[in-house]
């Protein structure tokens, strides 16, 4: 089964300050993005750096309650394209509806992982973070590592799980201002069709 993993010491682990000044570097950068594409871009672009992820996606939950990939990176098109997860289902559907971070590393036991990674695809560590912001599930950022025999740890949780915590409150402003603004147009939209009605009279 997969496992909840939390911060534990370990040797030539950073200090805080050391932690936080990337950080905080990665959060202003999606701040400062200038629309929903281009902040799912750069934190999933900041996820890999702040924890040496290898590849990795953004899943948005939709309004059919459904988890698709809105941004990615070294994931194959096609299962891009084709992924639906339900809330509840699958590894981050789990992760989405818990609210509770997982760390999978593919040992023997582990059957939460076969069902992560698609066949023929090596990844040998992945953590999957819920993006919660003021209770409210907005997706869930996955993270995987492709080479080498480090596996994700108690560290890398925290702090992609702070990262997550920052960025969905990104996205969520972000999809308020996409909503706002589609209804504006829409309203645009309505009058001058009324305004032509009008004049046709």
């Amino acid at each position: 089964m997969s496992r909840i993993l939390w911060p534990s010491a370990r040797p030539g682990a950073r200090s805080a300050a050391e932690e936080s000044a990337p950080l905080v570097a990665a959060l202003l950068r999606i701040a400062a993005a200038p629309g929903i594409e281009e902040a799912l871009r750069l934190i999933l672009s900041c996820a890999f750096e702040l924890v040496a992820a290898d590849e990795g996606s953004v899943m948005l939950l939709g309004p059919d309650g459904n988890l698709r990939i809105a941004a990615s990176e070294g994931i194959p098109a096609d299962i891009v394209a084709s992924t639906r997860v339900a809330l509840g289902e699958a590894v981050s559907g789990r992760v989405a509806a818990s609210g509770t971070p997982r760390v999978l590393d593919g040992r023997p036991w582990e059957r939460s992982f076969d069902s992560y990674v698609e066949p023929g695809r090596s990844v040998s560590s992945a953590i999957s973070i819920p993006l919660r912001t003021a209770g409210q599930t907005v997706g869930v950022l996955n993270l995987n590592l492709t080479s080498g025999r480090r596996r994700f740890d108690g560290a890398d949780v925290r702090l992609a799980s702070v990262f997550a915590e920052q960025a969905a409150a990104v996205i969520h402003k972000a999809q308020l201002l996409e909503s706002a603004a589609r209804r504006e147009e829409g309203l645009r939209a309505l009058v001058a069709t009324g305004r032509s009605l009008a004049g046709a009279l």
